[in-house]
């Protein structure tokens, strides 16, 4: 799991959290875009006890996906928050976007998308800055024996810590 969590990669919540939450996703997978509206409801009580770290695994079943985590790696490149703004744009838009209209609309989202600079984005899309990105979490996902969307891994040491300090009812 350590392998996991370290390296460049998009994360939200405090890196001491007692709950780490390791997600391979695609961004085109409908059971994607339902975990991360859940995920958003369950984690907008607020505290700093749990972390998510976001690996893009983009399957060669949609279409458009590969495209979709490479703009979001370029955006990723800048900053965690232009990620995660994205990476809701994304998931909340999904039925819009199509194989004829992915490139420009996705282009579209990460350059008005919050805290974005669209000169270094286009820069990093035009010259593909984000592919290795993209290669390094799928090699990681195929390492750990990933092979669907969305799987979810959770820090099972910090798991307990945390529901040890939690009333638990089975």
């Amino acid at each position: 799991m350590k392998s996991l969590a370290q390296g460049p990669m998009a994360s939200r919540g405090p890196e001491n959290a007692p709950v780490t939450i390791v997600e391979f996703s695609d961004f085109q997978c409908p059971f994607c875009r339902q975990f991360a509206q859940n995920l958003d409801e369950a984690l907008s009580a607020g505290g700093d006890d749990v972390r998510v770290i976001f690996h893009h695994m983009p399957l060669s079943i949609h279409p458009w996906a590969r495209v979709a985590a490479e703009t979001a790696g370029c955006v990723q490149l800048q900053s965690n928050e232009a990620f995660w703004s994205l990476h809701d744009q994304i998931f909340q838009t999904q039925e819009s976007i199509t194989v004829d209209n992915a490139k420009e609309k996705l282009a579209e989202l990460a350059k008005n998308g919050k805290g974005v600079d669209a000169g270094a984005f286009q820069r990093c899309m035009s010259n593909g800055m984000s592919v290795g990105l993209v290669m390094k979490d799928i090699d990681l996902a195929e390492a750990n024996q990933v092979r669907g969307t969305p799987t979810i891994l959770l820090t099972a040491i910090a798991f307990r810590a945390w529901r040890a300090t939690r009333r638990y009812v089975n």
